[in-house]
């Protein structure tokens, strides 16, 4: 498993380490600590600054709006942080936000940790 799932007072904290697919983000939409969390809390910080490399292709970033898009029918709103690890992640960001249909869904990129608390 390639990330760890904190549940803060606010919000979700996802910290993704070592080499990420899109297999491990997909997986994260089965894990019951973070699906209960976000519903309750809607926020969730994506951590990618700490892995070592982050694979992810087209039908990867497809099938992760897929999913997406899909939990937003039973989180009605919520508010993304996402904290890319280089220019490419911050590029993959943008398509993704662009790929959510939920206009009660909002994705956020910063550069760091203290930076996505402020957005929080």
């Amino acid at each position: 498993m390639s990330y760890s799932v904190v549940v803060e007072d606010d919000h979700i904290y996802v910290k993704y380490s070592g080499v990420v697919d899109g297999l491990d983000i997909v997986r994260i939409t089965g894990d019951e600590t973070y699906i209960n969390g976000l519903r309750r809390l809607h926020k969730v910080i994506h951590d990618f600054s700490f892995c070592n490399e982050v694979s992810l292709g087209s039908e990867d970033m497809q099938e992760i709006a897929f999913m997406t898009n899909m939990e937003s029918n039973f989180t009605e709103n919520a508010l993304v942080v996402l904290i890319p690890r280089t220019n490419e992640g911050l590029a993959r960001a943008a398509v993704f936000r662009q790929s959510i249909k939920s206009p009660d869904w909002t994705i956020l990129t910063v550069q760091n940790h203290a930076e996505a608390l402020t957005k929080i």
